[in-house]
């Protein structure tokens, strides 16, 4: 019966075979690492916005928090973390629904503003009554000035009737209350 000669294992043959498979599972392993190091970075940096975010809507800093939670909802959506997606998307919502009220009181829309405001209220309330109180005193300032153009329409309607001691009357009260709104 014929035995081939037994092959030496050189220390080449087993460095041949040991170097690929070394290899590969080092790049495998520090692929691994910095996946696992950018998803870390990446909740941190979800962490840090969410905190700042609550810091600027609690110090009414509408803008900014807007910007963190519009920020930290793509990392969440990254992340796929799907609570605090939704929780981003709901403050980024309400801060920027105080935004375009704001603007619409600059306006002077302040029907518009009203609304806005409103939904802003709606918001608050879904989102565990963040800025309510900023909420609540820009409702009442422009249900003040809504009374004031009120109280001026109805003194425009009274002189054109004719009734001039009941538009004077609408008149002071009107100023009387811009004048309260003003230095308040």
């Amino acid at each position: 019966v014929y035995q081939p000669p037994a092959k030496k294992i050189t220390v080449k043959k087993v460095l041949l075979i040991a170097l690929p498979i070394i290899l590969v599972a080092g790049g495998i392993s520090l692929a691994l690492f910095l996946r696992h190091r950018s998803i870390e970075r990446k909740e941190e940096s979800l962490k840090s916005h969410m905190e700042s975010g609550q810091e600027y809507l609690r110090y009414d800093n509408y803008v900014k928090a807007s910007e963190d939670y519009k920020e930290a909802k793509k990392l969440a959506d990254g992340l796929k973390k799907k609570k605090e997606s939704k929780e981003a998307d709901l403050y980024e919502r309400l801060a920027e629904q105080i935004l375009l009220a704001d603007d619409a009181m600059k306006g002077e829309t302040y029907q518009k503003a009203q609304d806005l405001y409103l939904k802003a209220k709606d918001l608050s309330l879904e989102s565990g009554n963040v800025g309510k109180q900023y909420i609540e005193a820009q409702l009442k300032q422009t249900r003040d000035y809504i009374d004031v153009f009120d109280l001026i329409q109805m003194g425009q309607q009274k002189e054109e009737n004719g009734e001039i001691t009941g538009a004077l009357k609408a008149y002071r009260e009107a100023r009387d209350k811009a004048a309260s709104l003003y230095f308040s």
